[in-house]
């Protein structure tokens, strides 16, 4: 059975997702997709702004073209959407004229995003970031959907005995409650001379100005940046060498994200926020598997006994990755979860 996989190009689950499959036995081809705004010019989003659409229209009208022709040659069985948040109304449209099942696999819980009720009916079946959103979606789309976590890819994320030669890192985008547990917590690194570091992409590089204005109205977050995205090989060394990963995610997710698997699956020792505890009962994992923070001064509280307390900090962590590993990688998630739906179409 062949597969063509619709992904952003800005995530690296994607090739982690048809690696899985691949594994599984199946073909896949993946195309990735954009949205204008992300992948335009400045002077295109300054037009774009101001009300000329041209641009735009021409973009879509080339993404949509590059697919068509992507389909023709592969000829898939089944088409699966990673995400999703950036098919417009051209890929919709020519999404809706195929004559084959057609899955949505959503990396963020549906309630953050209005869009998604405008993609949602396009498709044969839900895989859902959220498990709350699996009622959801059955009641108002009448469509069958499944809870399906993004898990850790085990191409890149796995147990490989490393120096600890950091103290606290943290990988991903800025949130304002992020940016303000990490102000915190550099605060506390600086004065207690510890190493940290942040990885993502937290101001714009493309203008010399944007790194001056980050860097004065965060003069103690910004020494510890990374100001860019790093692949998943990246990420997993990182968490290798830390003694304390921080898994801080979006106030709107209650679920589990992909971070708390990929850290669990190197083997490391991981804070998170609260919320996470929320959906530890589902089956997935052990509420013990990983500690949680309720805010920063709870943060810098654990942080300093969990530094201190550097065997503890070893078990748990093993503790953890017993937990986590195999049954939280992608693969596992895809073959119990997503191709017994698939193969019901």
């Amino acid at each position: 059975m062949k597969i063509l996989i619709l992904a952003p190009p800005y995530l690296s689950h994607s090739s982690g997702v048809s690696s899985a499959f691949q594994k599984i036995g199946y073909r896949t081809q993946l195309f990735y997709c954009n949205e204008f705004y992300l992948d335009c010019s400045y002077w295109e989003r300054k037009l774009y702004k101001l009300g000329y659409k041209a641009a735009k229209k021409r973009y879509e009208y080339t993404q949509c073209s590059r697919l068509r022709f992507c389909y023709d040659n592969f000829q898939p069985d089944y088409i699966l959407v990673l995400s999703g948040l950036y098919l417009d109304e051209c890929l919709l449209s020519y999404l809706e004229s195929l004559h084959i099942p057609k899955f949505l696999w959503t990396w963020d819980g549906i309630n953050r995003f209005p869009f998604f009720s405008k993609i949602i009916p396009h498709f044969s079946h839900i895989f859902c970031f959220e498990s709350k959103d699996v009622p959801f979606i059955q009641k108002t789309y009448s469509i069958s959907s499944t809870y399906c976590p993004l898990g850790y890819d085990e191409n890149a994320y796995f147990f490989e005995e490393t120096i600890k030669d950091i103290d606290i890192s943290f990988v991903g985008i800025p949130l304002p409650n992020r940016t303000t547990i990490l102000d915190a917590t550099a605060k506390y690194s600086q004065e207690h001379h510890l190493t940290m570091l942040i990885a993502g992409p937290w101001y714009d590089r493309k203008y010399f100005w944007k790194k001056w204005q980050y860097q004065k109205r965060h003069p103690k977050l910004f020494p510890y940046l990374l100001n860019h995205r790093i692949s998943s090989n990246e990420t997993a060394n990182i968490y290798r060498r830390s003694k304390i990963c921080l898994n801080i995610g979006a106030i709107e997710h209650l679920g589990l994200n992909p971070r708390t698997f990929e850290i669990l699956a190197t083997g490391s020792f991981q804070l998170t926020d609260h919320i996470y505890k929320k959906d530890i009962d589902d089956g997935i994992l052990q509420a013990d598997s990983t500690i949680s923070f309720l805010d920063e001064y709870d943060l810098l509280e654990k942080i300093e006994y969990y530094l201190y307390h550097e065997e503890l900090r070893r078990e748990l962590a093993q503790k953890g990755y017993k937990d986590a590993v195999p049954h939280t990688s992608i693969r596992s998630f895809v073959q119990s979860r997503i191709c017994p739906e698939m193969d019901k179409f």
